[in-house]
């Protein structure tokens, strides 16, 4: 039987938690939502969490995570597959496209500075 992932954060070389401090941001009711469909990912797959529009795949193994809070308002946070572990590099709240793509942009320099210091 495969392993369950289970989510992770990316802290930066300067030891900076993007996710973290986005998170305890949140309202108390917003952060028990997002907590708990990061569980249910956690517990689901990936195809099912795309089909119930949880998840949007961005890229390989690069994702969207999508916590709708009120009236088409929505917590974001990217996330990339590696291994066993799901690792967040960053969460915003989506006003608009452009927005979303430089939060984009930022979550895939993040892979790649995680790709280059944990590369073996």
């Amino acid at each position: 039987m495969k392993r369950k992932r289970k989510f992770i954060m990316y802290i930066d070389s300067q030891r900076h938690n993007y996710f973290a401090e986005y998170y305890q941001q949140l309202p108390k009711r917003d952060r028990k939502k997002m907590l708990a469909l990061m569980i249910q990912i956690q517990e689901i797959n990936l195809l099912i969490a795309q089909r119930q529009l949880w998840v949007r795949r961005v890229a390989r193994d690069f994702y969207e995570l999508r916590c709708y809070v009120d009236r088409g308002i929505m917590h974001c946070a990217y996330f990339f597959v590696v291994n066993d572990y799901y690792i967040i590099t960053n969460a915003y709240l989506k006003i608009d496209k452009e927005q979303a793509y430089q939060e984009q942009l930022i979550a895939e320099k993040r892979k790649a500075e995680w790709s280059l210091t944990n590369a073996n």
